[in-house]
């Protein structure tokens, strides 16, 4: 497990390049955290180093958004408002966890029986009102 200590929202650039680099060989990344302790800001710094440009948010409403930059794409799903497998089966997250593109879920719980192994998991907490710890690690069993 890496973990990264983050005082402001430039600091998310490290462990951003990291879970980007884990991505390559892990497409699936988990995340964890509270409710605003800044899942979609990662995202968005992850977004941005990819070099996709166009707006990032979080797919609250949407459940799945998906970003594609010059040589990147990425998927982006927000499962927050989702109950039961019967709704989770109607997104279609499925054939997004079964190619090639990274994909990135927040409150991923009630998707974590179709999660392909191995996945990264990424929790976020909040340990002051300003600073973030980042715990990045790989689940492969």
């Amino acid at each position: 497990m890496k973990t990264f200590v983050c005082h402001h929202t430039s600091d998310l650039k490290a462990p951003a390049q990291a879970i980007i680099e884990l991505l390559k060989n892990y497409p699936v990344c988990l995340l964890y955290g509270e409710m605003g302790a800044g899942k979609t800001t990662l995202t968005v710094e992850i977004c941005k180093i990819l070099g996709i440009e166009s707006p990032v948010s979080s797919p609250t409403f949407t459940i799945i958004n998906e970003y594609s930059g010059n040589k990147s794409r990425l998927i982006h799903v927000d499962l927050y408002r989702i109950i039961g497998q019967t709704e989770l089966f109607n997104t279609g997250l499925e054939e997004y966890l079964y190619n090639d593109d990274p994909c990135i879920i927040e409150w991923p719980e009630v998707a974590l029986s179709m999660i392909p192994l191995p996945y990264l998991k990424v929790e976020i907490k909040a340990t002051t009102q300003d600073t973030r710890e980042i715990d990045i690690e790989i689940i492969d069993k």
